[in-house]
């Protein structure tokens, strides 16, 4: 059965981009910073970077409310038909003046952030079904070691959305001790969606 996610965060003119920033940032801090409500995935831990970051948010809340530097010099912006693009002032200008994200590279993005909510459906989603039509589930080799992906397609709504996670393993390299989650975003770009689809039938392949 298809599945589709909520968006919690209601997106409209009157709001600011700073006020969508603040209340992904409460939501984020409910939902995923509180280790109560954070879920597990597949019966392991899920750690995030809680260490304090730029606008005094942490730097896991910027890793997913954010677009890194070398992103933003697409041809085109992430959230060109969506009402984003009219609230945001940053337009992915990385030298934008009122960018206080330059010490890590990147620029605030509410296209992502308003999204946060997501993380946390994903999740349950595919601990209560891997098999799951509107997943993808995969590894691939990283510079830190191997990254699990879990990417949520549902074509018929235009939702396209990837977590990217860091294996932790225990000592004898072969059972995993707890994921580490690494990022998530809209997976906007056709270069992205074509190297996610090879890479996710690669590893089909490798795993009959």
């Amino acid at each position: 059965m298809s599945h589709s996610l909520n968006e919690q965060i209601v997106m409209d003119p009157s709001k600011s981009d700073y006020d969508i920033l603040e209340e992904s940032f409460r939501l984020y801090e409910l939902e995923i910073k509180n280790r109560q409500k954070r879920p597990e995935l597949f019966g392991r831990q899920v750690y995030i970077n809680v260490n304090p970051g730029p606008d005094g948010k942490d730097y896991g809340f910027w890793h997913i409310a954010s677009i890194g530097e070398d992103d933003t010099k697409f041809d085109m912006f992430p959230c060109e038909n969506h009402i984003a693009h009219r609230i945001c002032r940053y337009k992915c200008d990385s030298e934008h003046q009122d960018n206080f994200l330059q010490e890590i590279n990147s620029v605030p993005c509410i296209y992502r952030a308003h999204r946060v909510n997501w993380i946390k459906e994903i999740i349950d989603l595919a601990n209560k079904d891997r098999n799951h039509p509107n997943l993808r589930i995969w590894q691939q080799a990283g510079k830190k070691g191997k990254r699990l992906l879990i990417r949520f397609i549902n074509e018929d709504v235009s939702m396209d959305y990837v977590l990217v996670f860091q294996i932790e393993y225990k000592p004898n390299k072969s059972d995993i001790r707890w994921y580490r989650l690494i990022t998530g975003y809209p997976v906007v770009l056709k270069s992205y969606k074509k190297r996610f689809n090879k890479e996710f039938l690669e590893y089909k392949g490798r795993k009959k």
